[in-house]
């Protein structure tokens, strides 16, 4: 069993290396793809009238820039990563907002938050990679004001969202079978299961938690789609130390798999995910 300091490890790991840059370096395609999201959770922390925010696993910063902007002047709005890559490029694009962000370079599930208070705790796809998801929502919840609340976008299941999952069902046929791995590990669905969510939430005192269904549907240009495929649609495996005929095959596997998605000038698929909602007393 893979302990929970190896777990850490992977994501810190993972999230400084190539995927951290990767994103940094396909910052504007991901805001692009995802701004349905990104505007469901910026409307729906706005309506609350927060004064301090913390955007957790805030990647490049979009949410939280976002969200600054929505509740300025009386709110301001701090983002949290491991990731020094997506935290630096995050700052430098805050130089140019005249809203009041701040931005923490940690895991927000462990970081000693001290005497700050946070009244909303919210993230877009942040809170699916803690090696202890209880651990770290127990920490979230030592940093609450009284009555803070929780407002959370993580994917829903796997199979209602055939289009993360697509890339790796094409490889399959050319790739050893994987190792098994627990569901619940760090990773995009480790928060599908409501059972599973409401579990830690009640472990770490978060109360009155519900997971309200959320499907909207995201587009990007048909023109990108070679850079989705190549930087950013997960195989699962890495394939750079395969032989050439058999990356080309996977690849056009990969290509094929997504034909189905292109709508003329378009691709567009469905996010399935869960709006998480609960509050610390």
């Amino acid at each position: 069993m893979t302990s929970l300091t190896d777990l850490k490890e992977e994501q810190v790991k993972l999230w400084n290396g190539t995927m951290g840059e990767t994103w940094v370096e396909t910052q504007a395609f991901i805001d692009g793809m995802l701004r349905p999201l990104e505007e469901l959770i910026v409307d729906t922390v706005s309506s609350l009238s927060p004064q301090n925010v913390l955007d957790i696993g805030c990647g490049n910063g979009t949410t939280t820039l976002a969200i600054a902007r929505a509740i300025a002047p009386t709110g301001q709005c701090t983002g949290s990563d491991l990731s020094a890559p997506m935290i630096e490029h995050a700052r430098s694009r805050a130089l140019s907002s005249e809203f009041t962000t701040e931005f923490i370079c940690a895991d927000a599930g462990d970081y000693p938050f001290g005497d700050v208070k946070f009244d909303v705790f919210t993230s877009r796809f942040g809170v699916m990679f803690f090696a202890d998801p209880s651990a770290a929502f127990t920490n979230l919840r030592s940093a609450a004001a009284p009555s803070a609340k929780l407002t959370l976008l993580v994917w829903g299941a796997p199979d209602k969202n055939d289009f993360l999952t697509a890339a790796q069902h094409a490889a399959a046929p050319f790739l050893p079978e994987p190792p098994a791995r627990e569901p619940t590990l760090p990773g995009p669905f480790a928060l599908a299961e409501p059972d599973h969510v409401h579990e830690i939430l009640a472990m770490s005192g978060w109360v009155e938690a519900y997971l309200h269904p959320v499907d909207l549907q995201c587009t990007f240009s048909s023109n990108d789609l070679d850079l989705f495929l190549t930087k950013l649609a997960p195989i699962g495996q890495d394939i750079d130390a395969l032989d050439e005929d058999v990356r080309a095959a996977i690849a056009q596997a990969v290509r094929s798999a997504y034909e189905q998605y292109i709508y003329g000038t378009e691709v567009r698929f469905t996010a399935s995910c869960w709006l998480i909602r609960a509050h610390s007393n």
